[in-house]
Parts: structure tokens; C-alpha cells; sequence
């Protein structure tokens, strides 16, 4: 079986020089990790390529003008991270006939191979239409593609943002037919695109079992929570900000992270004494704070509308740390879930702080034990082996 990977994992030295610009390596791009992860170790799996492009904004919003070409070779193939220049709106369309021409050329390369998976990760035109290019010269191959997040549910704040939005769905819809295979984030999804039974897969996520949390870890000494993830209002990080001025546990939440938000939530944050904005660091960093932390939360309202639509990758994280995790009850999290998190009896601001005293009065070692238990779930049941091993069996 050959395998080609469309997304956004580049080499090491493309990540490297994203992050010295302040872009920071997004939830999805780890995610596909873990999916390269269960692909390569597939014995089913003769060769595993990547043909990808970073996604960050244009510049000068971002002080990136040229995305170079550059090329890693991994276990079973290589990661081919197409060059651009990343300007304002054509920078898009620059991308697309970036990884257009990578794309003719494997496709070339692989004419007389037989059984070819292409994996698209997210529902993005420019990657569905070099998809497409694919399947005109190589008939034969199956498209399969991950959608973690519908387009017209994430952030459209922004003129320009909702029209290229607008446009980007419209292309989607176009290409759609070429798609023989979905793996959904949640089972919702289903109904919203209009698929049938046996179109897709219920897929809400995966992780490198390697890196998942098995004896219990060195704590801080104090008692810390944490926020890892977007800082957008619309995530609930004010109400958990609020929440913490008024608990009565004497424990302190540091917030990780940035997002359109950020910059009002570093100034509401400045005068309190518990609550600190740490930043941005790199995954395997905040990976190491996550596992010395006392709670991990993620307060994302079940009521917001794309709510249904998403299986926050966090979650995952979170739980592979072997730290409890507190969250609300979110529609798109499988009920399989239900006894490995803490979940608020509320999505108000009593509520946050009734769920956060009552877990911090526990004794350390049950939480602990809480922790741990939600990370051998997800070793057993999730790990990116086992759950791909599954996709390959369906596709």
C-alpha cells in the first residue's frame, strides 16, 4: 500500500523557523503527527509520503513573507512543505499552485503503483483540488478525508475572513465527489455534510502511545491549574478568569497560549494574584507543565453552536499527561469518555468555581490516580496504532 499525506506537517526546520516568528505549532498539526505516527506503523503501509504547506496568516500580520521549500526525510518516504510567498489573499491561491506541482510530480512518480490511499487532512479546498489533480492521473487511488472542523463554524470574525470562507466552502462543496471515504471528528458531522452510513467513520482523535503518561509524575508544590489552547472569548477563558478570583482553594491558573483574544485577556489577568498569562512554548514544553500541574481545564461551553461539530483535540492532551481534567459536557465528546474527566455540574461562573473547590480539596494521590486512569484509556483504546490500524480496515 502506498500512502500520500495532504496537510500541514512540515519538516523540522520550517516548524523551527514558524516558531521564531511567534507562530505556534497548531492542535491540528499534532494530530496529524500522531496520524503519520499510526500510518508508518502499518505493516500493511509500503511508503508514506507528506505533501504540506503551513497555514498562518498573511504577512505583514505575520513577519514571514517567503515560506521556503524544504524537504525531511522520515521513516517510510519524506515530507515534502511546499514554498510560497505568503502575501495577502494571493498568497493563497500561490500556495495552491505550490502544492499543485508537488503533488503532478509524485502523481507521476507513482503512475504504475496499485493500491494508493491520498489522506486529506481538513476540509480545505486547496487540498481537496490537488486531490483531485491526483485522482485525474491516477484513477485508481482512494481519497479519504479527515474533518476535524467544518469551515463556516470556525472564527469568522472579519469582512475579508468570511469572504474567503464563503469562497473556500464553495470549492469544498464542489470537490466533495471526489471524496470516497470521511473520518469524522463527531458523529454530527454525518448529517451536516449529508453523508451516508457507509460514506464515513466516527474518528474524534488519536494519540502516540509513546507519549502517553503510564506512572505518576513530580508535582509543582503548589496547587496549579492550567488553560492550554486558543485565547478566544468565545472558548469561556473569561468566565473561567472570573471563576478563579473566587474560588477558596488557594491555587493559582496559569494560561497558555494566544488568539484574537490574547491581548485583552493578558490586561484582564495583570492585577490578579492567582491567575498568570504564561505565554506561548513549544508542545513538548507545555506537555512537561501539563504533567506537573494539579488540574488541566478546559472551559469551552457545550452551548455555543460549533460545539456539536468538535472533539477538542485538548481533551486528548490533557488526558495523555495523567493529570485530571475538568471540563463541560460537550455534545461532541463520545460518552466512552465520560468516567476518564470531571465534568462542571454548570456553565456559569458558580459552577466553574463549585468543580474547581471541590476537585482541589481532594487528596493528592486521588487525583492522581484519577489522572492515570484517563491516560491508560487512552493507551489501550486511542493510541495512534490501534485507531489507525481501524481507518485502514474501513477505507
Amino acid at each position: 500500500m502506498e500512502v500520500l499525506f495532504l496537510g500541514t506537517v512540515v519538516p523540522q526546520e520550517t516548524s523551527k523557523l514558524c516558531f521564531s516568528k511567534g507562530i505556534k505549532t497548531s492542535a491540528a498539526d499534532i494530530a496529524q503527527r500522531y496520524m503519520l505516527h499510526g500510518i508508518e506503523c502499518a505493516e500493511a503501509v509500503n511508503a508514506l509520503d507528506v505533501i504540506s504547506s503551513v497555514r498562518i496568516k498573511p504577512w505583514p500580520k505575520i513577519p514571514l513573507l517567503r515560506i521556503p521549500a524544504l524537504k525531511q526525510e522520515v521513516h517510510k518516504g519524506e515530507i515534502i512543505s511546499v514554498g510560497y510567498f505568503n502575501l495577502p489573499f494571493v498568497g493563497f491561491f500561490l500556495r495552491e499552485r505550490s502544492l499543485m506541482r508537488a503533488a503532478r510530480k509524485w502523481a507521476r512518480e507513482h503512475k504504475n503503483k496499485a493500491d494508493i490511499i491520498i489522506f486529506i487532512y481538513s476540509m480545505h479546498s486547496p487540498f481537496l483540488k490537488v486531490a483531485e489533480k491526483i485522482k485525474k492521473l491516477l484513477p485508481e487511488a482512494k481519497i479519504v478525508l479527515t474533518v476535524a472542523d467544518l469551515p463556516l463554524l470556525m472564527d469568522m470574525r472579519g469582512t475579508v475572513r468570511k469572504i474567503i470562507k464563503k469562497i473556500d466552502w464553495k470549492r469544498i462543496k464542489r470537490l466533495m465527489p471526489i471524496v470516497d471515504k470521511y473520518l469524522l471528528y463527531t458523529k454530527y458531522m454525518a448529517d451536516y455534510l449529508h453523508l451516508s452510513f457507509d460514506k464515513w467513520m466516527l474518528f474524534e482523535g488519536l494519540i502516540d502511545e509513546n507519549k502517553i503518561v503510564t506512572e505518576p509524575q513530580e508535582k509543582y508544590k503548589d496547587k496549579i491549574c492550567v488553560y492550554a489552547g486558543n485565547l478566544d472569548a468565545r472558548y469561556g477563558i473569561d468566565m473561567l478568569i472570573t471563576a478563579f478570583c473566587q474560588i477558596k482553594t488557594n491555587a493559582k491558573l496559569f494560561i497558555y497560549g494566544a488568539g484574537f483574544d490574547g491581548d485583552r485577556i493578558k490586561r484582564m489577568v495583570e492585577s490578579l494574584d492567582n491567575v498568570e498569562y504564561k505565554g506561548q512554548v513549544p508542545p513538548d514544553e507545555m506537555f512537561e507543565i501539563m504533567k506537573k500541574s494539579t488540574l488541566l481545564i478546559n472551559p469551552r461551553p457545550a452551548s455555543i453552536g460549533l460545539a456539536k461539530y468538535s472533539c477538542p483535540s485538548k481533551t486528548f492532551e490533557y488526558m495523555a499527561s495523567g493529570t485530571p481534567v475538568i471540563m463541560n459536557k460537550l455534545p461532541g465528546l463520545p460518552e466512552e469518555y465520560y468516567p476518564y474527566v470531571n465534568f462542571f455540574c454548570e456553565e456559569t461562573t458558580d459552577g466553574f468555581v463549585q468543580g474547581i473547590d471541590e476537585l482541589l480539596s481532594r487528596p493528592g494521590a486521588e487525583l492522581i490516580n484519577m489522572g492515570l486512569k484517563a491516560a491508560n484509556f487512552l493507551k489501550k483504546e486511542k493510541n495512534s496504532r490501534k485507531v489507525m490500524e481501524k481507518v485502514l480496515r474501513f477505507i
